[in-house]
């Protein structure tokens, strides 16, 4: 049996007071850290393939910086650059990563380049420490993520939804160094936006990084943890007002969802061994990847005439940076029809981790577990369940809605284009196109000799 090696690292990437931060139109820099922000990077071996996990505490990136990230990383380890995921936890208080409404938060680019390196530096590092693992899969529950979809109320308002789809399951990887009784790494997945400290003007990892230093805590720092953002496009955290309404959570209250999922992660990580019975580790060293790019068609793009009425009319600057935006865009003749975009599969020994480029909302992650079913029935291995799908990995290209969304409305599918400064909203196309790259680069890695 092939032998599975791993190696693990952790970087801070906190930037310097000052810097834009993102996922708001707050139009004034930071004042102050709350909490650090990391990388943590991972890297597997099998002594024929390397892939390589970066989890960091970001919004998301644009793709001109994952292929900085990954060349640095060829260029330093010898992996693929195809061989590199990279995962954003999607905290809107981390430093501007993407030219999204650069008339208001502008991304420096010193800083940039600067995270940029100490992502594909964490690599570098967890590279020089392999040592032999096994995988144990399990699964928790945690129930403070909600719809903030009201499709019943007209317009389809963000509103806190309790009948509304959601996916409470904590899906939690045990990867365990021979001889340790501590796990090396958790690796574990949640669906919720990490907009629980609303836009407020100080730097923060979010619920899912302080999730994360709470796991490390645990294990007394012989354990680096890795958090997975799920299908979480129209779902945030249930922190409510006393009307109903969503507001921002103060800095206390966060650090109780993050202890609260962090303990999760922590109880189902220590059902996965010791105890009265054995470990149910996998010891398979299958180590597999695949990608493919899918075009994301726009729909009706706006006119000129459109454009200069809302430069007339239009009360917010933020708009009107859109439509200047977008107005020039036509001038120079570079009006885009659509949106190219990857999607990719890592599967590591009996686990697999598929990457959307993206905001997917939730059902779209169950439309591709739905496919994933027969394909793993056929194969003997159960990957539907197992599945690790993700958004915001290696390049954010906007939310990934449902088709029936669209009817629908709401700021999901119809107007939150604007803040990815495109100019059109995607089709309803997008579903079946997503589901069906997914199921695609999934087959691939079944399909690999």
């Amino acid at each position: 049996m092939i032998q599975l090696h791993a190696g693990v690292a952790k970087v801070n990437i906190t930037p310097p007071i000052g810097t834009h931060l993102q996922g708001y139109v707050r139009g004034t820099p930071s004042v102050g850290v709350l909490d650090d922000l990391h990388a943590r990077a991972m890297v597997f071996d099998n002594g024929e393939t390397k892939v390589a996990l970066i989890a960091a505490d970001l919004i998301g990136l644009d793709e001109p910086s994952v292929k900085r990230i990954r060349r640095m990383v060829r260029a330093t380890t010898g992996i693929a650059e195809g061989n590199v995921m990279i995962a954003c936890s999607h905290t809107h208080c981390a430093q501007a990563m993407m030219n999204l409404c650069q008339w208001s938060d502008p991304p420096n680019l010193h800083t940039v380049l600067e995270t940029e390196r100490k992502l594909a530096g964490a690599v570098a590092l967890a590279a020089q420490h392999l040592q032999p693992v096994k995988l144990a899969y399990g699964e928790g529950t945690m129930d403070y993520n909600i719809n903030r979809r009201r499709p019943d109320l007209p317009g389809t308002p963000m509103l806190p939804n309790p009948d509304g789809v959601v996916d409470r399951r904590v899906k939690v990887l045990r990867v365990q160094a021979e001889g340790q009784s501590d796990p090396l790494a958790v690796i574990f997945l949640y669906a919720c936006h990490a907009t629980a400290l609303s836009a407020i003007p100080f730097i923060s990892s979010e619920h899912p990084g302080m999730a994360c230093e709470f796991i490390e805590r645990a294990y007394d720092g012989a354990t680096t943890a890795f958090y997975l953002q799920g299908c979480a496009g129209d779902v945030r955290p249930n922190i409510t007002n006393d009307e109903g309404r969503f507001r921002g959570g103060t800095p206390e209250e966060v650090k109780r969802l993050g202890r609260r999922l962090g303990a999760e992660v922590v109880r189902v990580c220590e059902t996965l061994t010791g105890g009265d019975r054995p470990a149910a580790y996998s010891e398979s060293g299958v180590l597999r990847v695949a990608s493919k790019r899918v075009r994301l068609p726009l729909a009706q793009l706006p006119t000129a005439a459109d454009l200069r009425r809302i430069l007339r009319e239009s009360q917010t600057a933020y708009e009107r940076g859109w439509a200047q935006h977008v107005l020039n865009q036509l001038r120079n003749g570079k009006l885009p029809t659509h949106e190219s975009a990857e999607v990719q599969a890592l599967r590591v020994g009996d686990q697999l981790f598929i990457g959307l480029p993206g905001e997917p909302m939730t059902e779209l992650g169950w439309r591709i577990e739905e496919r994933l079913t027969p394909l793993s029935r056929s194969a003997g291995e159960g990957a539907e369940g197992r599945a690790f799908i993700l958004g915001f990995a290696n390049m954010n290209v906007g939310y990934l809605c449902t088709a029936a969304s669209y009817a629908e409305g709401g700021y999901e599918p119809t107007t939150s284009y604007r803040a990815y400064t495109r100019p059109a909203p995607f089709t309803p196309q997008v579903e079946r196109l997503i589901v069906n790259a997914a199921a695609s680069v999934v087959q691939k890695t079944f399909d690999t000799a």
